[in-house]
């Protein structure tokens, strides 16, 4: 039987993921079809669409790390608030907006508001968890994004064809703001106080403990920044545009799938098993998907890279919360985002001209190529480092 301490459907820890929901769920709407929007609506979109992407990624792994030492410094709910308000408040700026500079400007506002607000909330996350169940937990929080992702992009696909791109701001304006009023409500728990007072240093900024695995997503996660941001634009090319919204319920019904699944698995002691088999699943998925430029494969695979990026996603926070100390769980999960950031805006920025000058499928045989460096990386480096040097498992 479940102890009242081991409960982990508290009303506090329901309502974060609820509001968390909402706001990947505005997200999504948007992602999918703004590069499309700069394409076809300015007249050198097509040459900055990857810088105007990437600068929303950039300008969140920036903030990241000093958000990081916020947290672990001061009041969470505060910086919770903040970041929630600038975030939804752009989606509104989206709708007066006509020029590239002035979206680019957006842009990085926005990306700093997300890296905050991602930063602060995994970070109450973690706080409101029970130890013995920050497997599970860790995995379901991350389940509301994922389910934003599966209905977040088929959405906005369906709003931008039938309506237009000023109904994807307003909805996801107005979804926005559902989400900020739960946040309101939200209730966190007394901050962790350190062992010991320590001067501000690199390492208040940035766990170094979590070096190696933060290298290693960076290869893993610049095929996630490639997925995310053409996939529209490669399914447009195959002549299947509208196709694309499939394509993301069927990713995001695989990374549901698999984070329904892996919770227990990580809290009995199977982490390091996980991330191979993600690892494994994904480098194949992708080699694949690329060699096999075909509608078959686009949708065939879709489900697959989903349950890879289920697998290695909460694997890789679980790895960098377990190498920090209670009172540094604010700089292992800025850590954490910032490598899924760097990786991701690597992958928008590069993806761009690569496709450009080898095409998309290329695009995505180069990712394949990143995800088994990845995969190597890990297993000779970063799964020995976290053996030796995990405090929280």
């Amino acid at each position: 039987m479940e102890s009242k301490s081991d409960r982990l459907w508290t009303i506090s820890f329901i309502n974060l993921c609820a509001s968390q929901f909402l706001l990947y769920f505005s997200v999504y709407l948007v992602m999918p079809v703004l590069g499309l929007y700069i394409v076809d609506s300015f007249e050198n979109g097509k040459s900055v669409v990857g810088f105007l992407l990437a600068a929303y990624t950039v300008t969140a792994m920036l903030c990241r790390p000093f958000a990081g030492y916020i947290i672990d410094t001061f009041s969470r709910k505060p910086l919770y608030l903040f970041a929630y308000v600038g975030f939804v408040s752009v989606f509104g700026s989206y709708l007066l907006i006509g020029t590239l500079t002035l979206i680019c400007i957006v842009r990085v506002f926005q990306g700093f508001s997300f890296g905050i607000f991602t930063t602060t909330a995994n970070t109450i996350a973690v706080d409101l968890i029970p130890p013995a169940r920050r497997g599970s937990g860790i995995v379901y929080f991350g389940i509301t994004a994922t389910a934003a992702f599966m209905l977040g992009p088929m959405t906005g696909i369906f709003i931008n064809s039938s309506y237009g791109i000023r109904t994807v701001f307003a909805t996801a304006l107005a979804t926005g703001c559902l989400g900020l009023l739960l946040a309101l409500l939200q209730r966190t728990p007394p901050r962790p106080k350190p062992e010991k007072k320590t001067p501000i240093a690199f390492k208040r900024f940035f766990l170094l403990a979590g070096l190696p695995l933060f290298i290693n997503m960076l290869f893993v996660f610049f095929s996630y920044g490639i997925t995310m941001n053409y996939m529209a634009l490669y399914a447009r090319e195959l002549g299947i545009g509208k196709g694309a919204g499939f394509f993301f319920g069927l990713l995001s019904s695989g990374i549901i799938l698999s984070r329904l699944v892996i919770g227990r698995l990580i809290d009995r002691g199977h982490l390091l098993h996980l991330m191979i088999a993600g690892l494994s699943l994904l480098f194949i998925s992708f080699t694949i998907f690329a060699l096999n430029p075909f509608p078959s494969a686009f949708y065939g695979l879709a489900f697959f890279i989903g349950v890879g990026f289920g697998l290695v996603s909460p694997g890789f926070q679980n790895l960098f919360v377990n190498l920090g100390n209670p009172s540094e769980r604010g700089i292992a999960n800025g850590t954490f985002l910032s490598g899924w950031d760097l990786g991701i805006a690597t992958g928008t920025l590069l993806g761009a001209p690569i496709a450009q000058h080898f095409g998309y499928n290329n695009l995505y045989l180069f990712g394949a190529g990143m995800v088994g460096a990845g995969l190597l990386i890990f297993i000779k480096i970063s799964k020995p480092h976290y053996l030796k040097n995990k405090i929280n498992a």
